[in-house]
């Protein structure tokens, strides 16, 4: 599945090298962004039957670690060893 990257909104896209920032997932279903600046961050998939967006990033300036901030929408979220799963 592949997923996209947009702001904290959701409405403006995340560029990379002039192009779109977007992400496939692996066998394990695991997708990975790279080098993030501090921030909140919108994950969408790309598949318009199933329309799913997760708000991740850092809210505060000395947050170490990127937290999945889940809506009220999204209820099967797990933390394993530190990374956040989420089963669709």
């Amino acid at each position: 599945m592949q997923y996209q990257l947009y702001n904290q909104n959701g409405r403006k896209k995340i560029f990379r090298h002039q192009e779109p920032y977007i992400v496939m997932t692996d066998k394990e279903g695991l997708a990975q962004f790279n080098d993030l600046p501090g921030g909140l961050y919108c994950m969408k998939t790309m598949d318009p039957i199933q329309n799913m967006s997760i708000l991740f990033g850092t809210k505060k300036i000395k947050q170490l670690y990127m937290k999945s901030y889940p809506s009220r929408k999204t209820t099967i979220m797990n933390e394993d060893n530190g990374q956040w799963s989420l089963k669709i």
